[in-house]
């Protein structure tokens, strides 16, 4: 079940700068011995880049609209929430900061207001 996220265009670029941060953090990260760290790392890396990638793409194009929607699924949810998160913790730029916090605000809400998937 994805989690649709409506992001006006002029946030695109600061999603963009979220993302790129998180990667550059998890890859500077002190690596430990343990496989699971390195597994779990290697999983969230790949999810990154690959939000990074739709990310730039949308803000490639030439005629932008003035919204785009953003599909997510649950777990790249939970790290996209988990880089806002961290760069809400690590920038100083306040104008980036609030677009972050706005965008990290509405996908809480989502991820919070999901369904129970019934077992039968």
């Amino acid at each position: 079940m994805p989690i649709k996220l409506n992001i006006p265009e002029n946030k695109m670029q600061t999603l963009q700068d979220v993302l790129a941060i998180s990667v550059d953090h998890i890859t500077h990260l002190p690596k430990r011995r343990d496989d699971l760290d390195q597994k779990n790392r290697k999983i969230h890396t790949s999810i990154l880049f690959g939000l990074y990638k739709l990310i730039y793409e949308k803000n490639q194009r030439l005629i932008r609209p003035k919204k785009y929607t953003i599909e997510l699924e649950i777990h790249q949810a939970i790290i996209f929430l988990d880089a806002l998160i961290f760069f809400l913790g690590n920038t100083s730029d306040p104008f980036k900061c609030n677009q972050a916090e706005i965008i990290k605000n509405k996908l809480h809400q989502k991820l919070t207001n999901l369904e129970p998937v019934s077992g039968q």
